[in-house]
């Protein structure tokens, strides 16, 4: 081990590497865990969106008949399909910035890449991608495809408080989705 700051210790291959480990950091943990929470944040409004865009007739008339709350609000929720996107799109979109924003910070406090680029770009750009994907998208939708009156009887109060607080961005979007579509019409 080479001893260059007080405190921490580097392997030759590490020095070599031009990557200096950090870990006795304890905002690493947090950034950990909030990233954690992040991408399952994610993976919600991800499944949430194929859950709710596949329900079928006889789904939609199992909710009618039900007596929940959370499956009158899943009523409500479906009834306006474009909001229903929308707030989906937007949380999801704020959720990744913050997931990626997090990643990078936590990546600089574990790595210093500043004498390797390419091993910076691979470890922020490359696997982040990979864990928003995986982890957050693809997952997410698979089982939500399988599990939909699941996803969105469990997603129904989230997304309404969702739909809620993005409301005037929501509706800015789909006031201009509606421009665009008027416009391409013509």
């Amino acid at each position: 081990m080479i001893q260059l700051e007080p405190g921490y210790s580097y392997s030759v291959l590490e020095s070599l590497a031009g990557i200096i480990v950090h870990t006795s950091d304890y905002k690493i943990i947090i950034g950990f865990v909030v990233l954690a929470i992040l991408l399952f944040g994610s993976a919600l409004f991800s499944g949430s969106e194929v859950a709710y865009f596949s329900l079928s007739p006889g789904d939609l008339e199992k909710f009618r008949s039900d007596d929940r709350k959370k499956a009158k609000v899943v009523l409500k929720l479906y009834s306006t399909p474009e909001r229903l996107l929308s707030t989906i799109l937007i949380a999801n979109i704020i959720i990744n910035v913050a997931t990626v924003l997090l990643a990078a910070f936590i990546s600089s406090k574990l790595f210093d890449v500043s004498e390797s680029p390419v091993i910076g770009f691979l470890l922020e750009a490359v696997v982040i991608t990979f864990l928003l994907l995986f982890f957050g998208e693809i997952l997410p939708m698979v089982y939500a495809s399988r599990n939909n009156v699941e996803v969105a009887l469990l997603m129904a109060f989230p997304l309404s408080a969702s739909e809620k607080i993005f409301h005037p961005i929501a509706s800015l979007l789909i006031r201009s989705t509606t421009l665009v579509k008027k416009r391409a019409g013509n």
